[in-house]
């Protein structure tokens, strides 16, 4: 019981029943109390108090630790990325140093999205391949630089069609650039399907002559399918004959 009584006057004021006081004393908190803050951060039951205990967190690999939990994910990374864009807690040389050696898609995709630092969103958005992320970048800005850069980068003809849908009615440059690059692709496409079809064609006429009693008398035929062969593998810019393929025509 006298615990109990005692217990408002001893307590650290981070701990106090009142979320209103546990607020006022994140305030007071610093790097030196980061175990206090990444617990009030898991733990606390007070949004407030959860998020302001985030923001006075500085530590780079915490906050990284910190994004790993679900439920931070989003917020961890933002804090991470301002952090990093903040001369006041991370160099100019440390921070591309960072972004550079980084591969992880969130983590690149957080830099883009949160920081003030035009150099460094250059540098993630150059390291970032992922196009899920590229997609969501391009749904969730407006930013015309953006988009170009972005659809740059994206190859598949699903993820060009997605990029189309966002930069419809909304940016003719980045459209035509989609269409662009969308109508390529469908010519790539044909050029490769042609080829398979040609390669196909050829290892059935192969495997006639092979098979063929009187080969002595179809050296024509033999000569002009090693003449057709040869042009495919100069054509075959996929390399889609292997080298077993190969040994049939030599």
């Amino acid at each position: 019981m006298l615990k109990k009584l005692l217990r408002p006057f001893t307590q650290p004021k981070w701990q106090h029943d009142d979320a209103n006081i546990r607020l006022q004393a994140v305030e007071q908190l610093g790097a030196a109390d980061e175990n206090i803050l990444k617990t009030l951060v898991l733990n606390d039951k007070d949004g407030r108090v959860r998020d302001k205990a985030l923001s006075k967190i500085s530590s780079l690999p915490t906050l990284l630790q910190l994004s790993a939990e679900t439920r931070l994910a989003e917020t961890a990374l933002k804090h991470w990325a301002q952090r990093i864009s903040d001369t006041q807690y991370t160099s100019a040389f440390d921070a591309e140093q960072i972004i550079t050696a980084c591969s992880d898609a969130l983590q690149l995709s957080a830099i883009i999205s949160h920081s003030a630092n035009s150099n460094l969103v250059e540098l993630a958005l150059a390291g970032l391949s992922d196009e899920s992320q590229l997609l969501e970048l391009m749904n969730n800005s407006k930013s015309s630089r953006l988009w170009l850069q972005a659809i740059n980068k994206i190859h598949s003809e699903a993820g060009l069609k997605k990029a189309s849908t966002i930069v419809k009615g909304r940016d003719k440059g980045a459209l035509q650039q989609v269409k662009q690059k969308l109508e390529s692709l469908a010519k790539a496409q044909a050029a490769q399907q042609k080829i398979s079809d040609a390669h196909s064609r050829l290892q059935d006429k192969a495997a006639q002559l092979q098979n063929s009693a009187s080969v002595v008398h179809l050296q024509g035929e033999i000569l002009n399918l090693q003449q057709q062969w040869q042009t495919l593998l100069e054509d075959d810019k996929d390399q889609l004959i292997t080298a077993a393929d190969k040994q049939v025509f030599e």
